[in-house]
């Protein structure tokens, strides 16, 4: 009898623990989330993940998020699309109903998009507006370099008559 006793008291204890540490972990939640907000109202956070290095076009950038505040022209034909937001980080948290925190942080920060042939090669997003066109022309894999394209042109000149330009004056 008494070890069916001691344990009845064990298992009352266990369950006594776990009903108490359920409802405080139930009475606790934790949430976090971003939102980013442009001139023309919020962008949802899952927009950023849809847009993919070798498969978003630019067109689909531009009629989504509208022109850019700066556009960039590299050496090697890409384009830097810049765009400004307002990240907002909401926080809010509560244990037992009792104690309750909502908070938020704001900052600026800079979409950008460097596209080749309206096609995204990268996007990423910085404190900074101003791009290193420099290093990104280099790293990236857009067109052919300068000094190809002018390998090309001087080939072009040798074969074809490139006509004279035209004097407006004369014309009318």
């Amino acid at each position: 009898m008494k070890v069916v006793f001691e344990f009845m008291s064990h298992a009352f204890t266990v369950l006594f623990v776990c009903t108490g540490l359920s409802i405080t972990l139930a009475a606790c939640s934790v949430s976090d989330r971003l939102v980013y907000e442009d001139a023309e109202g919020v962008v949802p956070q899952s927009f950023f993940s849809t847009v993919k290095k070798n498969k978003t076009h630019k067109r689909w950038i531009v009629d989504n998020l509208g022109s850019p505040h700066f556009s960039v022209e590299g050496p090697n034909q890409e384009e830097i699309y810049t765009y400004h937001f307002k990240q907002s980080r909401y926080r809010k948290t509560s244990f037992l109903l009792v104690l309750n925190y909502n908070g938020s942080e704001n900052q600026q920060i800079n979409y950008h998009v460097l596209l080749c042939d309206d096609v995204v090669k990268k996007a990423w997003w910085d404190q900074f507006v101003a791009v290193e066109v420099d290093k990104l022309s280099r790293d990236s894999d857009c067109g052919e370099s300068k000094t190809e394209m002018e390998a090309r042109a001087d080939k072009t000149d040798e074969r074809f008559e490139i006509p004279a330009p035209v004097d407006a004056a004369k014309v009318g």
